[in-house]
Parts: C-alpha cells; structure tokens; sequence
C-alpha cells in the first residue's frame, strides 16, 4: 500500500502508448504500489494554463505488460486495485499569480497541484493565506534559497499541506547527490516528519526505487522507521483525501463514478457490521458488569448484617453473663443476685442487708470443717452473752440532803 504521486512524462498526451512509461507503471505495480500520479510542469505562468490532457493506461494493457516481465508466475499481483492520477506542478516566483489557484477553472481539471517556489514571501504567503492546493515541493539539486521559519511550516502542516521529497536527481547525478540528502535533512528538521511525502520525479524504471530503499533514505536523512512508512504510505493517502474534500462544498458534496459509489457502498456495508460488533462487545461487558455489581451488593449486605449482629451480640454480653445468660433480681430487697457483673444500688438504707445477703452467702459456699468452726464460735459467744446476762445489776443510789 504505498504511493508515488510524481512520475513524469515526455508527452502527455500519447502516456497511453509510450513504452517507457508503461514499463515504468509495471515496476510499480511489481514494488507493490497501489497509487501513482503523472506529473505535468507547468514552469512559465505567464502563458495560460491549459486543461488536463494526460491519457492513462488501461487496466488490460498493464496485466498483459505484468504477466510477460513475471513470465507467468502463479502469485500476480492484482492490477485492479492500481490507481492513476492526474498532477499538475505550478512554479509561481511572483505573488501576483497566486489568485489563479482559486480563478483559473483549468486546475479543476487535475486531481493533485503542487507549487515549487524559490521566493521567500510566495512562500509565506502559500504557508499562511492559501490552501488551495496540495503539495510544496522544491528544487532538491540546488540549495534551499532560503530558510524557512518553523512558524509558517507549523500553519502549512496544520492545514494539510504536504512536503515532496524527490530522491531521482540524486541517483542521476552522483555529483548532486550531497546537495539532495542536505536539502533533506533541512525539510525534516523543519517539519519534524510531519506530512512529508517521498517520490520518485523519475521517467524510467531503472530510476525508480522500491519502499525497502525508501526506508533506508528515510534512516540517513534522520527519519525513524515508522516516519518513512508515513511518508509512503499514510501521508500521501492523505493528501488525496484532501484534494477530494477539495473540490467539494466544505467536503459534503462530491462527483463520484459508478465503481465509487460501489467502494462507498461496501465501505459503509463494512463500517456497519464493525458498529454492531462494538455494540454486541459493549452489551456483554455491560451485562457482566451488572451480574458483578449484583454480587457485589450481596457481599456488602452480608457485611453490614455480621456486623449489626456482631454489635448485638457485643451489647448482650454486657448485660448479661456468659454463664447463666441471665440477671437475677429480687423485687423484695431490691438487689441484683449476680454480683459478677452487676454492681449492688448504692440505696444507704439497704446496705446493711445487702452485707448480711452476702456473708449468708459466703457461709453457704464455704467447707463443712470450717462451717463447724463457725457455729461453735457462734455458741460460745452465745453462752457468755447469756452469762452477761445473768451477772447481777449493781443498784445505784443517790443521797440527798
């Protein structure tokens, strides 16, 4: 799926019978090229820019020329899906003549313009004032007459103009091959591989490159290896959608062939199918996440039920004792049985019963020995009491006079 949007030729209007260009299209073909333009110069503006009149090569001429240079091979490649286009290279040093790209009806005619310049202001004035056209490109076996500021090259990239970057003068001329490779390098530190396009600008097949070569020029020029796919592949797609979107009214109107709407049709058939895809995914994932999120309620009930409980079962165990799981209270004396967890009313006046209940009840707990003990002491004091008793009352008198 690359590109090569300048090929030139001799004599446009007999492409469709020269030799050389069609053996030059097979090699596309073969190098895997799926899309190439044939470039016509039109370097003095003062004459009139004529209408396109560039004939194309059929499609039965190119497999019949395919199949003799790959003597029969099972494995052809599909001729069908090549594409042709029409370009047209305008070279304006003059700002005079750049209303022309909005005027002159001619240019219609072309499905891709190129500018090539060597003026300083055109050049501004193209970057920042005019978009209607598709391609800066400059004369690479010569310096740069000037060096562009980063700022206007920043304006022509945001609209979608491309760079060319044509690699056929240096192989040409072995001599100007220093001066192409520093031309560009300059054009990619200047647009910082953005929108740069790589074309041949050859007339013949020996000249001619395939994408494996391009990718090597692209690493000594200072490209990573993902840029110089861009510039082949993703960048040049893109400026023919925008010489499409073009030659439309804000891009919703548009001349389309028969074999155009087919491709749009089928586009679209493919575009649906990938909408229903996407929504069947989303409604599984949307299904799983509810069944999650339901589980996920359930777990956090759970939780928050233990932990009711486990507060209940907190509060039972301070009213109550592990033991008897009860608290005995006697309405009669107003105390609590179970003096392990409950403190006694601090009631004055029924604290000496409180005291009597428990010494009763720690004379119960205590051994039989000791239980004797005690009521043989209690018989003793008992008996002198009674003795105290007995023991005859002195009288006490008072005399008085």
């Amino acid at each position: 799926m690359s590109y090569d949007l300048n090929l030139k030729c001799a004599d446009p209007k007999n492409t469709a019978l020269d030799f050389r260009y069609i053996s030059l299209l097979t090699s596309c073909i073969q190098d895997d090229y799926t899309c190439v333009a044939l470039n016509q110069d039109h370097n003095d503006m003062n004459t009139q820019i004529k209408p396109c009149s560039i004939q194309l090569v059929s499609n039965q001429t190119l497999q019949q020329s395919v199949e003799k240079s790959m003597n029969m091979q099972k494995d052809l490649p599909n001729v069908s899906k090549f594409e042709q286009l029409k370009r047209i290279t305008l070279e304006i040093n003059d700002g005079k003549y750049l209303p022309q790209l909005k005027s002159n009806t001619a240019l219609a005619t072309y499905d891709i313009i190129a500018i090539k310049t060597r003026n300083e202001k055109v050049f501004h004035s193209l970057c920042i004032d005019y978009d209607d056209y598709d391609i800066l490109c400059f004369d690479m076996s010569e310096r740069l007459p000037f060096i562009p500021k980063r700022g206007w090259i920043q304006e022509a990239v945001r609209k979608g103009i491309s760079f060319e970057i044509c690699y056929s003068e240096a192989i040409e001329d072995p001599a100007k091959k220093r001066t192409v490779l520093a031309n560009c390098i300059n054009i990619v530190k200047m647009t910082k591989g953005k929108n740069i396009i790589f074309s041949s600008s050859c007339s013949s097949d020996f000249d001619h490159r395939s994408p494996f070569d391009i990718i090597m020029l692209g690493t000594l020029i200072g490209l990573t290896r993902d840029q110089t796919h861009d510039a082949l592949k993703k960048f040049p797609s893109n400026c023919i959608k925008r010489s499409r979107y073009r030659k439309t009214y804000e891009g919703t109107i548009s001349h389309a062939s028969k074999n155009d709407m087919e491709e749009f049709k089928k586009k679209n058939e493919a575009q649906i199918e990938r909408i229903q895809k996407k929504v069947k995914k989303n409604e599984e994932i949307s299904q799983q996440i509810q069944s999650s999120a339901d589980k996920n309620n359930l777990k956090l009930k759970l939780l928050e039920r233990n932990k009711k409980i486990s507060v209940m079962e907190n509060k039972s165990n301070i009213l109550f004792d592990k033991e008897s799981q009860k608290i005995d209270f006697d309405p009669n004396q107003n105390v609590f049985l179970n003096p392990k967890r409950v403190k006694y009313p601090t009631n004055p006046n029924n604290q000496k019963e409180s005291n009597q209940m428990q010494i009763e009840e720690e004379k119960k707990n205590q051994p039989t020995d000791i239980k004797q003990n005690n009521s043989n002491n209690n018989n003793n004091t008992s008996v002198q009491e009674n003795k105290e008793e007995q023991k005859p009352k002195l009288l006490s008198f008072s005399i008085t006079n």
